[in-house]
């Protein structure tokens, strides 16, 4: 008996065995891919051949385990909300290609658009919020710091990181999402943080901001270097006791005293520094629609911030006050722009994507380096049409009404933000085509529907437990 039923043993403990191996190269996988979403979101702000050595290779991965079988009904509905919009735009897209000027030119962008667009698919399955999020911030801190010396120091730390342009799009979008963060953590460190050291915390972050913006501002406003420092100990002598306290609480305290008076003063002052107006646009209006949905006050706040740095700050004001000599200049957004609109009412299908470079065509006065319309709605129509240009629009409010989605979350409300701020920046430049911007974009797509997405399985289970316990109370009373 033993003996004719040992094949059958045998073929179970191979079964179990075979079960045990497949589910541990499973677990293996989920790890690869949720380290690897983690190393991709620190390296994006720091550059982009790094980011692409470690981007590619993943989606690549998640294709091959989870792509290839992936259909749209084993979306869960969030992702659905944005994933048919996002399908839609891009065959949108792929149609103007092939019915543009030169197809042959968009076949390679429309190629790597599509590819890279999986990163909101990858990091919707395996981007866990906030450990990204803490990382993209950490990679945008870095960044930002050397934003700040090379432009204190100029052309001495040049060329480490990304430019100051994708910086600064990039910044658009992280600086309403940090808000979000600190507006999420603060229940919890208050606890930990008494609400005096709290102020001295907010005091401290404002010093400290100032602080950077002087030595960021510092050969402009022809500042000498012993008052910066002057300014430094005090900024460090307002922080240190309440810090040193923050530190030794609890871990959500120290998160929460460090993005506040580390990261987000580094952010700002890189933003203003850089100089590029569209991000400040952008990041004035995503902050203030954050704060006018959870704190109306703050909201006036951040205008009246906003108000008070471009009259004082003699960079920023100058770069404010030259706008209609840059945008009227030969050659200038005032010409791209005419140039655009001519083309849109000639080409109503769209001239195909990547085919922007023919403006200068029309006007040889505008710069060789000037290769699209620096305006993502102008751009997105020229190129790939009206019937693009309405894919694109309801791409973007369907992430945005993802954000608001009821009940409000902070951080989706912040990320919602940050995509009004990257359109709004949109209106004059073409950040959509900015390699640096959009991939930090699709990652802050990916990791909202991500959370959404297990928020709505975790109220499922509940929901289902307690039908469960309803049945079996109901069948036990008489």
């Amino acid at each position: 008996m033993s003996e004719s039923t040992a094949p059958y043993r045998t073929h179970i403990s191979f079964c179990a065995t075979s079960s045990a191996t497949t589910n541990d190269a499973d677990r293996c996988r989920d790890t690869v891919l949720e380290r690897g979403c983690l190393l991709v979101a620190f390296l994006i702000p720091l550059k982009l051949s790094l980011s692409y050595i470690a981007l590619i290779p993943l989606i690549l991965l998640w294709i091959w385990r989870e792509g290839r079988s992936l259909k749209l009904r084993d979306l869960s509905p969030s992702e659905k909300l944005v994933v048919i919009p996002a399908l839609f735009f891009m065959t949108s897209v792929a149609l103007s290609a092939l019915l543009g000027i030169n197809p042959i030119r968009s076949i390679l962008p429309f190629l790597s658009l599509a590819f890279f667009a999986i990163t909101v698919l990858v990091f919707a399955r395996h981007g866990q919020l906030i450990p990204v999020l803490v990382s993209l911030l950490t990679g945008q801190a870095i960044a930002s710091l050397h934003s700040i010396l090379d432009a204190a120091f100029p052309n001495i730390f040049r060329g480490l990181f990304v430019g100051t342009v994708s910086e600064s799009g990039q910044l658009a979008l992280s600086i309403p999402m940090i808000l979000g963060i600190l507006w999420r953590m603060y229940p919890e460190a208050s606890t930990a943080i008494y609400k005096a050291d709290h102020i001295k915390l907010l005091i401290g972050s404002t010093i400290t901001t100032i602080a950077l913006v002087l030595f960021g501002f510092r050969t402009q406003m022809g500042l000498p270097i012993s008052v910066i420092l002057c300014i430094f100990i005090v900024c460090a002598a307002v922080n240190f006791k309440v810090f040193r306290h923050a530190l030794r609480s609890s871990t959500s305290s120290r998160r929460y005293a460090i993005l506040l008076c580390v990261y987000a003063p580094a952010l700002v002052t890189a933003l203003a520094v850089n100089l590029k107006r569209g991000p400040w646009l952008g990041v004035v209006v995503g902050s203030t629609i954050f704060f006018w949905r959870f704190a109306p006050r703050i909201s006036a706040l951040v205008v009246s911030i906003a108000a008070v740095c471009a009259a004082t700050i003699a960079p920023i004001t100058e770069r404010l006050a030259a706008s209609y000599q840059h945008f009227t200049i030969a050659g200038g957004r005032s010409t791209i722009w005419r140039i655009g609109s001519e083309m849109i009412a000639q080409f109503p299908l769209g001239i195909g994507l990547h085919n922007s470079a023919i403006l200068r065509s029309f006007a040889p006065e505008i710069p060789p380096e000037l290769k699209h319309f620096h305006n993502n709605l102008i751009n997105i129509t020229a190129e790939s049409g009206w019937l693009g240009c309405g894919m694109f629009l309801w791409f973007i409010l369907a992430i945005v009404q993802r954000g608001f989605t009821k009940p409000l979350n902070a951080i989706h409300v912040a990320i919602g933000c940050s995509i009004i701020s990257w359109q709004t920046a949109g209106l004059v430049e073409y950040n959509f085509g900015d390699s640096e911007v959009i991939l930090l974009a699709w990652i802050l797509v990916g990791v909202l529907l991500h959370d959404q997405t297990k928020r709505c399985d975790v109220a499922l289970d509940r929901g289902g437990i307690e039908s469960r316990a309803g049945t079996s109370t109901a069948t036990h009373n008489p």
